[in-house]
């Protein structure tokens, strides 16, 4: 195997460079749709058109996914649903499934943004940059453009899509988020997170397709960025302040994660190497990340159980260290690269003031981080 390369490893948030303005997290928004599954329903309404064997491995994977329920855009997955939106005899198209994310995206959207908005009291004029991360579907003009006239943001505001960078896209738009404030004390970021991941179940499933029914679903993210001198109107007693970001990419695993685009969809690649593949570049990325520094606030993408677990063993952590990812996968399963702002959320609402990092995986395989402290409101 080759070695593995960390690529800029970041210095917690208290090594920045003197006099450059402190990013900090003034808001935070995230929202699920309204049709709730319990994983059984799911199971049972997936499972229905498959062989006996694939069926029962199906609901296997389901019950050892740790997820309770899941949300989806669709009503499509309960049993006498009389108005299927996709999902209604044929396997759906391509263009169909991004059909329904062009008209599905901006609401769900909107009501992650203006949570952010709200929280961080920042109002809609005042929003420089737009980060747009999903993975699940595109079109042009998309959801950013929708966003701008839904929000009111100013026209010229400065828009950026980060797509299909998988699970690991919401570290790459928070990171992306703090080197704009980093750059121009005045910019004030709105990022945000997109994922109808369930527009991408397939009904002829294949064997590699079961980890990523079991686990994906739908959910949006959002944050309000700027420099911390901008920081006014906190509804909380905490805030978050992001730190530099690093990058690892594992050699020898492109194909243990995968997202290709097919005829009837996306579709999800995701191998049973992929916990090992983690736990064995983990420790020197973790090493390289931390410096030495007490890390007290771990903020980990739930890509499943077996990651989780393998990550809590390579930080050398308790697994209840990780209660946060757990409880949104238990609760929301893994929405893509909206997951980390659920996870977030959780932890700044009431966390001690310390240090953390927060840390997602994605297809390649890749690893994205993000040093962060949980610090006082002043």
């Amino acid at each position: 195997m080759n070695p593995v390369h960390t690529l800029a490893a970041p210095h917690p948030p208290e090594r920045a460079a003197a006099g450059r303005p402190r990013p900090i997290v003034l808001g935070w928004g995230t929202a699920v749709p309204g049709h709730r599954y319990r994983q059984a329903e799911l199971a049972e309404h997936l499972s229905r058109p498959l062989d006996p064997r694939l069926a029962r491995r199906l609901k296997a994977a389901f019950r050892g996914s740790r997820v309770e329920t899941r949300h989806s855009v669709l009503p499509d997955f309960r049993a006498g649903v009389t108005n299927p939106v996709l999902f209604d005899g044929a396997e759906p198209t391509t263009a169909q499934r991004l059909t329904v994310f062009r008209l599905r995206a901006p609401g769900l959207a909107e009501e992650a943004a203006r949570a952010a908005l709200e929280q961080g009291a920042v109002g809609p004029q005042r929003v420089t940059h737009l980060l747009f991360v999903t993975c699940t579907g595109f079109s042009a003009p998309g959801p950013d453009r929708e966003l701008v006239l839904r929000l009111g943001l100013s026209p010229s505001v400065r828009r950026v899509l980060i797509g299909f960078q998988g699970c690991s896209a919401g570290i790459v738009g928070l990171r992306t988020a703090a080197e704009i404030v980093r750059g121009d004390s005045s910019a004030v970021v709105l990022v945000v997170s997109c994922e109808l991941s369930s527009l991408h179940f397939q009904q002829n499933l294949k064997e590699g397709d079961l980890r990523g029914h079991a686990l994906f679903a739908d959910g949006a993210g959002a944050a309000v960025v700027a420099a911390s001198d901008r920081a006014r109107g906190r509804q909380n007693g905490v805030r978050l302040e992001l730190g530099a970001g690093s990058s690892l990419l594992l050699p020898d695993s492109e194909r243990d994660m995968t997202w290709d685009v097919e005829d009837t969809g996306f579709r999800m690649g995701l191998s049973s190497r992929v916990p090992d593949a983690l736990a064995a570049g983990l420790p020197a990325h973790v090493r390289g990340i931390t410096r030495g520094t007490r890390v007290r606030h771990w903020a980990i993408h739930p890509g499943g159980p077996a990651i989780l677990a393998h990550v809590a063993q390579c930080l050398g952590e308790p697994l209840e260290s990780l209660d946060a990812a757990a409880e949104v996968l238990r609760t929301c399963g893994n929405m893509s690269s909206a997951t980390i702002f659920f996870v977030l959320e959780r932890m700044a609402g009431d966390a001690a003031p310390g240090d953390g990092v927060a840390m997602a995986f994605g297809p390649g395989l890749t690893v994205e981080s993000l040093a962060f402290r949980v610090a006082e409101d002043s």
